[in-house]
């Protein structure tokens, strides 16, 4: 009986802690997710600054505002087991979704301005002790 019950007792506990695993890997992915769009998103604005002016600093900031994102978003996503193929996947959809709001001309900048910018700077500033929020919350530490 003795046996039996801590069979039981460790299956439950192991479920709950799968359970556990698996809310991680999901607020990981959703983060990884959020940070790769926005990493795409500052791309395609530092193109678009750049096919106006090679030389506009504005370009760089961006660029370096893409990479923070990019990173964030490769690391978060292999803590969620996203393969290098599904981030790919994802950044190349939201720079195809971007090409087709803007009509793939940078003079519609606007629209993805109005979609991402507040988002993205919210992420940029906030977004990893947001996350780590989320992690506490669910008594990760």
């Amino acid at each position: 009986m003795i046996k039996l019950l801590c069979a039981v007792f460790f299956a439950c506990v192991s479920t709950a802690a799968a359970q556990d695993i698996q809310k991680i890997k999901d607020a990981a992915n959703n983060f990884s997710h959020e940070n790769l769009i926005c990493g795409a998103y500052y791309l395609f604005v530092a193109q678009c600054i750049q096919n106006k002016n090679p030389n506009d600093p504005l370009a760089a900031q961006y660029t370096t505002g893409a990479q923070t994102f990019m990173k964030r978003g490769i690391e978060t996503g292999k803590l969620a087991d996203v393969s290098d193929k599904a981030i790919s996947a994802k950044v190349e959809i939201a720079v195809e979704e971007m090409k087709t709001d803007t009509e793939n001309n940078c003079v519609n900048i606007s629209v993805l301005y109005k979609k991402h910018a507040h988002q993205c700077k919210s992420t940029y500033e906030n977004g990893p002790a947001a996350f780590s929020d989320r992690l506490t919350k669910m008594g990760v530490k």
